[in-house]
């Protein structure tokens, strides 16, 4: 990991309710600058449709990001989100990212794509969905075939198309089943398109070039025997 040049972060997902992990990355986070780190926790919602819903409805209009949408985007995102999570999910160049996502899978052999949705009303941009789409049997696939909604302006009708065209999106590449990894606003919404939540995902992410040596540090510092004593935390 530590002379993969193609690894500019690191990425751990964990239950929140899972005592080791909390334990671990909990006492991390708080010796941690919070500049140097990004942390969320995720509702994992799933749902099976067998057709199609509408997308855009009244006064919103959901359509694919495009080339000509890139520099407001590119505004509102550096807005609402960290540089760790724009650099770590490849929304930084939001246009190119998507494509380097895709390019960095191909050449070792695999497949990913990433696509964004845009809600509009008008001219206004209220928010995006950011789709994953890759084969199945990879390690924790369900993470890179799942959608997150996240919102410029608190709009529910827009939030609901958003959503709406997520599950679209999986039925046109023939996946009826849909995951949603989402955030606690979306989830009466979810709940009445069908889907469900299943539990609950912890996100912890850090820039390997600043965070991978203090993370080693800590680890060692936390299993370290003291005066024959057991290791901290076991």
């Amino acid at each position: 990991m530590i002379e993969n040049p193609s690894c500019n972060h690191i990425r751990f997902l964990y239950r929140p309710d899972n005592v080791w992990p909390e334990r671990i990355f909990g006492s991390f986070m708080k010796n941690l600058s919070p500049e140097l780190f990004e942390y969320s926790v995720k509702g994992y919602f799933i749902g099976a449709f067998d057709r199609k819903m509408p997308g855009s409805i009244d006064y919103v209009v959901v359509s694919p990001f495009g080339q000509e949408d890139a520099e407001y985007f590119k505004k509102e995102i550096e807005k609402k989100h960290s540089t760790i999570l724009l650099e770590s999910k490849g929304l930084k160049n939001p246009l190119g990212g998507i494509f380097e996502t895709s390019g960095k899978y191909e050449s070792a052999g695999l497949w990913r794509k990433r696509d964004i949705l845009l809600a509009k009303k008008k001219e206004k941009l209220l928010g995006y969905s950011l789709l994953d789409y890759s084969p199945l049997g990879i390690n924790f696939s369900f993470f890179f075939n799942a959608f997150t909604v996240q919102m410029f302006e608190e709009d529910d009708l827009a939030r609901r198309c958003l959503a709406q065209e997520s599950i679209n999106y999986y039925i046109e590449k023939g996946r009826p089943f849909t995951v949603c990894l989402s955030e606690s606003q979306d989830e009466k919404i979810l709940l009445a398109l069908g889907m469900h939540k299943k539990k609950e995902y912890a996100e912890f992410l850090l820039p390997k070039k600043d965070g991978f040596n203090i993370l080693l540090k800590h680890f060692n510092n936390f299993y370290e025997p003291l005066d024959g004593q057991k290791p901290n935390g076991r």
